[in-house]
């Protein structure tokens, strides 16, 4: 997981690929539970968890000490923005393709109407 601040750091793949100490997991539930995941959007939730390792990866061994957790609750609402950004971006990186990869833009539009 890295920042935006951070990745004007991090230029190069090499750089955001290794010495990464910071990883976010992203869990799906709704308020009712059972199931994850839902269709209807107003009962949807998501929680971002961050660890922060002591050391960075990759490293020797394959599990490290957490050195911080920091739990964040996404509301419905947040939820569905940041799946509109999402799939805003995935049209934008479409789009800025030259030239244009007509099958896979069709296919990020297909998934956004759904």
């Amino acid at each position: 997981h890295h920042d935006p601040e951070e990745l004007k750091n991090r230029v190069t793949k090499f750089d955001q690929n290794f010495r990464i100490n910071k990883f976010l997991f992203e869990t799906p539930f709704t308020d009712a539970g059972g199931k994850a995941t839902t269709d209807d959007l107003s009962m949807q939730r998501k929680k971002k968890t961050i660890f922060i390792t002591t050391t960075y990866f990759p490293h020797i061994l394959n599990r490290l000490q957490v050195l911080d957790v920091t739990e964040t609750i996404l509301t419905p609402i947040e939820n569905a923005i940041e799946l509109i950004i999402g799939q805003t971006s995935k049209i934008r990186s479409e789009l800025d393709f030259l030239p244009t990869r007509i099958n896979s833009l069709q296919q990020v539009i297909q998934g956004s109407v759904v």
